[in-house]
């Protein structure tokens, strides 16, 4: 083959800044390697550059992956206040500022800026998000005003979905009777993985297929954001009857969001477009925890023939049939019996639904439109 002919130094490329940067010298990154490369400089240059580090090193931000099997829960900034129970009235102005002086006296440097209604109970709203000892003192404030322990005050959390993989589907294989929802929480409750199973519903039963004996169960658990819960049940067994099953990440499913201002399911709160907000139980423009005081039907007529009596004030709840928005039921539109509730991981069938629902106002409009006289 012979030599390789001689390289033309006039026509050799020119090195690329690639190249060039990997032969550089080093830069130096830290005080004594600037000490050592330039051993003369001031004290003060020295001091400038050290400085310059350290908001380089800082502004490198982590970035925090979200696991593929934990959804992102509300903001962080807020403090939750639900009731085991019955939900207590509370006068959120007196609250704000009992508040801010509690932490104030704590010597904690969190601002409280309001409270609203929300999940079935309050949320205080905070400038930043809570640190624990902030939590505990708004924790003791609520007990102290509520009177009652029957109460959880903490952060929102996030949501994990796990799923429990050859769960024997037949609880009596003879009679053919399948597992039941008590039978998993109870073997749930009985493991000693109990801690983690922080479920935020019931366990979802799937039967693997007509003729298998298996099934696979769902199980929703309240979680952090890095989904903590869930990495210590991934990979693990848990005993359920005599059956050994697997623990492993299933995908998100959020589910169709129910609007909490007018009930209407297929978008959240913040983007509902309805100009007035409409009550779970009787479709009025208030909201459900003023029913009992603005709604017709509590107020009573006493111009109605018969006239109708006002409903007593020591009755709490509406004792009156209620009309859900969703599916025309006599059941309140936040309520489980609502058939919208069955399906609220069915996107496509919440969609048809409303669907016939429109077909069907608008034969009834254009059945109403033919029934008029003729001019």
């Amino acid at each position: 083959m012979g030599l390789p002919p001689p390289i033309n130094r006039a026509t050799k490329p020119k090195k690329s800044y690639a190249s060039a940067a990997k032969s550089a010298p080093n830069i130096p990154v830290t005080v004594a390697q600037l000490a050592k490369v330039a051993p003369n400089l001031p004290v003060d240059r020295i001091a400038q550059a050290n400085s310059t580090i350290r908001e380089k090193k800082s502004s490198r931000k982590r970035k925090t992956v979200l696991p593929s099997f934990t959804t992102l829960g509300p903001s962080r900034r807020q403090i939750l206040i639900s009731f085991n129970n019955k939900k207590i009235d509370c006068d959120f102005n007196l609250f704000v500022k009992q508040a801010q002086a509690a932490l104030a006296s704590a010597e904690l440097n969190l601002r409280v800026l309001s409270m609203a209604d929300a999940y079935g109970g309050y949320t205080v709203y905070t400038e930043e998000v809570p640190h624990p000892n902030a939590i505990n003192v708004i924790c003791g404030l609520a007990v102290s005003i509520f009177q009652t322990d029957a109460l959880y005050v903490g952060l929102p959390t996030s949501t994990s979905y796990i799923k429990i993989m050859d769960v024997p589907y037949y609880r009596n294989f003879a009679k053919r009777e399948p597992v039941s929802v008590e039978t998993i929480k109870e073997a749930l409750g009985n493991s000693p993985l109990s801690e983690h199973f922080i479920l935020a519903r019931n366990p979802r039963i799937n039967h693997n297929s007509a003729s298998s004996t298996t099934a696979t169960v769902y199980c929703d658990l309240w979680d952090s954001q890095t989904g903590a819960r869930a990495k210590a049940l991934i990979g693990r067994t848990i005993m359920i009857g005599r059956s050994l099953c697997m623990i492993r990440e299933a995908n998100k499913h959020r589910g169709v969001p129910v609007c909490q201002h007018c009930w209407r399911w297929g978008h959240p709160s913040m983007a509902c477009r309805a100009i007035s907000i409409v009550c779970p139980h009787c479709n009025g423009p208030h909201k459900a925890e003023e029913h009992r005081k603005v709604a017709s039907c509590c107020k009573g007529s006493a111009n109605a023939n018969p006239p109708i009596l006002p409903t007593p004030q020591s009755v709490t709840e509406c004792p009156h049939k209620a009309h859900c928005i969703n599916c025309g039921g006599s059941h309140a539109a936040s309520s489980r019996k609502c058939k919208f509730w069955d399906h609220r991981f069915d996107q496509q069938w919440i969609n048809a639904k409303y669907a016939e629902v429109r077909q069907q106002r608008l034969d009834s409009r254009n059945n109403s439109n033919n029934l008029r006289p003729l001019a």
